[in-house]
């Protein structure tokens, strides 16, 4: 199956999103791949989330959609 075309990210949704392995991961290990502080991966997750991109698991793990 063809990956979904992406919309237009900014660097730091690009680096947020290619961190989310292709099962849950958590938001931890996310801000850890990406060196990056928690605050922004938390505020780059919710912008992915709108976008439908991601979705947020109990427990503050995360999936890539689609």
């Amino acid at each position: 199956a063809a990956a979904r075309p992406l919309p237009m990210l900014s660097e730091d949704e690009r680096r947020v999103y290619d961190a989310i392995d292709s099962s849950e991961t958590a938001i931890d290990q996310i801000a850890a791949t990406c060196d990056l502080p928690s605050a922004i991966v938390s505020s780059t997750l919710l912008r992915l989330e709108l976008k439908r991109l991601v979705k947020q698991l109990p427990g503050k793990y995360f999936v890539k959609l689609g």
